[in-house]
C-alpha cells in the first residue's frame, strides 16, 4: 500500500497547478485523498470544488489563419498567439519537414486557430507586422 501511495505522489508531483486541481476535483480513494491534500499545501492550494475547476468552453472548430512557407515561421507566429492567450497550432510541420518539395505541394505550413479566436487573431498578426511588438534599439532586457 505504501508502495501505491508513494507512486501517486511522484505522479502528483509532476502536476502542474491546474491539473492538480482537476484531478483533485475529480476525486480520490479514501486512503489516497491524504496524500493530494498534502500535495496541496505545499503548494498553498486549496482543496477545489467540482465548480471551482474551470472546464475547458468549445472555441469552434479550427481553421487556417495563415499560411507559411517554412514551419519555423509558423512556431513563431503561433508563439506570439499564445502569449495573447489566444490559442493556435501548427499543422502539416511534419508532412513539410520529411521532403521540400511537399511544401508547395501542400500550400505551406498551416497556422490554425479556433473559429471563435479569428479575429483576435487577425488582429494580433496585423499588429505584429505593424511593428507594434518591436523592442526599442535601447531596450534594456534587464530592467
Amino acid at each position: 500500500m505504501d508502495f501505491e501511495l508513494n507512486n501517486l505522489r511522484a505522479e502528483l508531483d509532476r502536476l502542474q497547478d491546474h491539473e492538480l486541481l482537476r484531478r483533485c476535483a475529480e476525486g480520490f480513494a479514501e486512503e489516497a485523498e491524504p496524500v493530494a491534500r498534502a500535495v496541496l499545501r505545499e503548494r498553498d492550494l486549496a482543496w477545489p470544488t467540482a465548480a471551482a475547476v474551470e472546464v475547458p468552453v468549445y472555441a469552434g472548430d479550427w481553421i487556417t489563419l495563415e499560411r507559411t512557407w517554412t514551419p519555423t515561421e509558423a512556431h513563431v507566429l503561433r508563439g506570439l498567439l499564445v502569449s495573447a492567450d489566444i490559442p493556435a497550432c501548427v499543422a502539416d510541420q511534419h508532412l513539410t519537414q520529411a521532403n521540400d518539395l511537399w511544401v508547395p505541394a501542400l500550400g505551406g505550413v498551416r497556422l490554425q486557430v479556433p473559429a471563435d479566436c479569428l479575429q483576435a487573431a487577425q488582429a494580433v498578426l496585423e499588429g505584429f507586422r505593424r511593428g507594434e511588438f518591436a523592442l526599442a534599439d535601447d531596450f534594456d532586457p534587464g530592467a
